[in-house]
């Protein structure tokens, strides 16, 4: 059996089995619980059930912040007092006898009161605790610790679950849960919190690590196949004016796709119209269950949009060049991996041939044996395929799809037609060959993709299918397909275009013609460097949204169907990277020729 079939079959039993675990939940005791049907459990609905908690989920402890099942004494008083010791006596710090102790006062006495206890001392915040302030703090913190006190049958400073949950009260198993349960922390327990917790979705806890483990393992080997591919490529190329030609075709090939993909964006946005219609209430139930999460990527989004395009642009090239080349190498920065690979693989052409040829042979020898490395990993990828389908799909279900059933077609169909007007037509009419083959050709390549939403993770195999698949060179392919897994992200820029019109819609905000072009502009330099990795977009399309004046708080909104999208997207980045790298090796000579039968692994 092919390895794309295998693939196939792990991701579609990964959809089947997500969605059953999705499904299959105590709807009785959510409906139960949600006293008011307003789809979200509140902490005052929830503490009325304390009692009822079964023994499962009276076993979790917030208050063990680190982990070890074991509450200590300063975990235990630090959660429900503000101070963890008693402080010094009040009378010995009031040198005034003015029954108030001052910011510098308690700092000058001998009998020595931190800044943090002051600070949480100090009710009002006015830089001043009363005597009152000081005697509730210390009132409060004496009855926690004699509360802890009756807990500690043992009496060694230490609660073990079962001590905690024979003498804790019911309250405070109640908060516990529900911080537990609160995944994203805004006061409220949405059904996706609770399937994970009272539904078969708590089950991909022991998937999910078969997931990450078969991405680490392909990501492991990214750097070292890019690096040494790169090396031979450059020593192979001999003359630094085609390295210079090399990037300068395909830095214009990645902005003029991008540009076009974000133009085919905003068109079928404003024909589709998709966020006029969108129910209120529904609005409102999608911005409360992702605000967390959106706003984790806005800030991030904050930290950025402090730079002009320009100097991010700047910043891009000169990242390129790195300090440590080991540190970028450590760290997985590509660009600097790409600038260290290509200068020694130059050099290597600069010395002479007698000291070269030992380390060509043994650079040769060395990517010989990452390329099997690679082969074993990916006998693997149906496993590893099939647990992050299941953890994606048990996670989201499939209820956000429906919700926003009209906003991911005009996606999808966006994507599509990029694909055939960009894409096929350069494959057409000027690589002069068959788009339906060409397609067939990479089928494993954009298999994988989509299953992992990572084009990093694919780089391995899109290496691979365009020297064994397309006829692409060893010294294009290691060049360009990196670059691009980097740099050119049009699935991604022209995603965040339809999205930049769907929110401005849904708030009602009549974007110009000014604004709109505004988003070409900011989607396409934002997609260059975006990490190839599942959800960076959401960050670029937080700097989108600022850019043209509508609420970044948004992005809410879609977060819920974002890696869905984010499948469909990165499928068209690695089409669109494969389809450059045949497109600049014919520009450098190289005989494009299409093979269908050849895959990567046959069995």
């Amino acid at each position: 059996m092919k390895l794309y079939t295998k693939i196939l079959i792990g991701m579609l039993a990964g959809i089947i089995v997500g969605y059953l675990f999705n499904i299959i939940f105590d709807k009785e005791k959510f409906a139960a619980w949600d006293t008011d049907s307003s789809e979200f459990i509140t902490y005052q609905e929830f503490e009325k059930n304390a009692q009822a908690l079964s023994p499962e989920i009276q076993d979790f402890i917030v208050l063990d912040r680190n982990n070890d099942q074991i509450i200590t004494r300063d975990e235990y008083v630090g959660s429900k007092s503000v101070l963890l010791k008693l402080p010094p006596d009040f009378g010995a710090m009031d040198l005034d006898s003015s029954q108030t102790l001052a910011w510098e006062e308690a700092l000058m006495s001998k009998a020595g009161l931190g800044h943090a206890d002051f600070l949480r001392m100090d009710g009002d915040e006015d830089l001043i605790v009363t005597a009152a302030e000081y005697n509730t703090s210390r009132a409060i913190l004496v009855a926690v610790q004699e509360e802890f006190a009756k807990i500690d049958q043992e009496q060694d400073s230490k609660l073990t679950k079962q001590e905690f949950l024979a003498y804790a009260p019911p309250t405070l198993r109640a908060k516990a849960v529900f911080k537990e349960l609160d995944k994203n922390g805004n006061g409220k327990i949405s059904q996706a919190e609770f399937k994970n917790k009272y539904g078969w979705a708590r089950f991909t806890t022991y998937l999910k690590p078969i997931g990450d483990i078969f991405i680490r393992l392909i990501k492991m080997l990214v750097v070292p196949l890019v690096l040494v591919s790169l090396i031979l490529g450059a020593a192979g190329l001999g003359d630094i004016r085609k390295v210079g030609s090399l990037g300068l075709k395909s830095f214009g090939f990645f902005m003029i796709t991008t540009a076009i993909a974000v133009l085919i964006g905003l068109g079928v946005a404003n024909l589709g119209n998709p966020g006029k219609g969108l129910p209120e209430d529904k609005k409102q139930q999608l911005i409360e269950q992702y605000e967390s999460e959106a706003n984790a990527k806005t800030a991030k989004a904050d930290e950025m949009k402090e730079q002009s395009q320009f100097k991010k642009v700047t910043d891009l090239f000169v990242r390129m060049v790195p300090l440590n080349p080991f540190k970028d190498i450590a760290d997985g920065e590509m660009l600097g991996v790409i600038f260290f690979a290509l200068f020694l693989g130059i050099c290597m052409t600069l010395i002479p041939a007698s000291k070269a040829e030992p380390l060509i042979r043994a650079f040769d020898g060395l990517n010989d044996a990452v390329i099997k490395m690679v082969t074993l990993a990916m006998e693997t990828a149906p496993y590893g395929v099939f647990a992050l389908m299941v953890d994606v799909v048990a996670t989201l279900g499939l209820d956000v799809l429906v919700l926003l059933v009209k906003y991911a077609l005009i996606v999808v169909a966006g994507l599509l037609l990029h694909v055939i007007l960009t894409h096929l037509t350069v494959i057409y009419f000027y690589l002069k060959q068959s788009p339906i083959l060409f397609i067939r050709a990479v089928k494993e390549a954009l298999i994988f993709g989509f299953s992992t939403s990572s084009s990093s993770a694919t780089l391995p195999l899109s290496m691979n299918v365009a020297e064994k698949n397309l006829g692409v060179s060893r010294e294009v392919s290691s060049f360009v397909l990196p670059l691009g897994a980097t740099v050119n992200m049009d699935g991604t820029a022209l995603y965040q275009a339809v999205a930049a019109i769907f929110i401005a819609q849904v708030y009602s905000i009549e974007l110009d013609f000014a604004s709109q072009m505004t988003i070409v502009l900011t989607a396409t330099l934002a997609s260059v460097g975006a990490a190839g990795v599942p959800g960076a977009g959401m960050i670029t399309l937080a700097l989108v949204l600022s850019s043209i004046g509508v609420p970044e708080a948004g992005i809410a909104l879609i977060f819920g169907l974002d890696r869905i999208l984010d499948m469909c997207r990165t499928t068209i980045n690695i089409n669109g990277n494969l389809m450059i790298a045949a497109a600049i090796g014919k520009s450098q000579g190289e005989d494009i020729k299409i093979q269908v039968g050849k895959d990567m692994i046959e069995g």
